[in-house]
């Protein structure tokens, strides 16, 4: 085969594995949008944009919370095939995370986002500092709301977290659910998954 003819067919299937990979536009602008509402020090670890190996992702700008037991935030799943890539991707995290553990370390604080949870998880006295994360990281999902186990082994490494009211709301009221402490804050990670190579990345804001 002329070398001219096999260049352009490899430069054709590139082209079009590309096509296939490209995320919806609109999707692309929503998600941008959603991550321009939050002030930049919130969304420092989130990507910028939707990557062509997205599995999944929701998102809920920060002007949707309202109520006192409301959350928003952004997660974005990514599945990396290269064992390689994945290790370092993984390891750049670990170097700047301010908690690692995994999915059913006590010290987690579990912050609910879409059902009922027992709250005796959220108790836990093994801990001098509870670290808040989304439900939706460590629960598996059913179609029950109310069979929800907690994934074993996920690794959880969260990079900032804080208290504190970001979205300014005029009134608030203590949830029962949490510690006084951790009434409103936010928190922001990755969860990876080493049988799967996928890492979840996460902001969560309540």
């Amino acid at each position: 085969m002329d070398r001219k003819i096999l260049i352009c067919l490899i430069m054709i299937q590139v082209f079009l594995i590309s096509c296939l990979n490209m995320n919806d536009p609109k999707s692309q602008v929503d998600f941008i949008d959603c991550r321009d509402s939050y002030d930049s020090t919130l969304v420092r670890f989130i990507p910028k944009k939707i990557p062509n190996n997205m599995i999944s992702f929701s998102i809920s700008s920060l002007g949707n919370l309202s109520g006192e037991e409301d959350n928003t935030g952004i997660d974005l799943t990514i599945k990396i095939t290269n064992n390689e890539k994945y290790i370092e991707i993984k390891k750049q995290y670990l170097k700047q995370a301010k908690f690692i553990g995994i999915s059913q370390d006590s010290c987690l604080l579990v912050i609910r986002t879409n059902c009922e949870i027992n709250s005796e998880y959220n108790n836990s006295n093994k801990c001098e500092q509870l670290v808040p994360v989304p439900q939706y990281t460590i629960y598996e999902i059913h179609d029950s709301i109310k069979d929800r186990r907690i994934e074993r082994d996920k690794q959880i490494i969260i990079l900032d977290f804080a208290s504190g009211d970001f979205a300014k709301r005029k009134t608030l009221k203590q949830r029962k659910d949490l510690p006084v402490k951790w009434n409103n804050g936010y928190s922001t990670g990755i969860t990876a998954n080493d049988k799967e190579q996928t890492i979840m990345y996460w902001l969560i804001v309540w």
